[in-house]
């Protein structure tokens, strides 16, 4: 499960192996997304990623899915995915 900015999202996801995350974001032309790790709460089971816009100036209406791929420095398999997620 991924929850972006609290809310369980549709458009997100993300598949955990043992010290890999990868997040699928939308993206569109011109308008990509930065995730970044914040942290591991391995109590809650919980990987908590900041994520945000990055924009070249207008967005296309253009949406499509983009994989990004992050370390985790411990076994991640099992645990839900919250995003902190700054449109700007």
């Amino acid at each position: 499960m991924v929850a972006v900015n609290g809310e369980e999202s549709a458009l997100w996801s993300a598949v955990l192996d043992e010290r890999t995350l990868v997040l699928t974001v939308p993206e569109s032309a011109g308008c990509t997304i930065d995730p970044t790790l914040s942290g591991v709460d391995d109590a809650a089971k919980v990987v908590h990623v900041e994520a945000t816009s990055v924009s070249d100036g207008e967005c296309a209406a253009n949406l499509f899915l983009a994989a990004k791929e992050l370390t985790v420095g411990t076994d991640v398999r099992g645990y839900a995915v919250h995003v902190r997620f700054d449109a700007g």
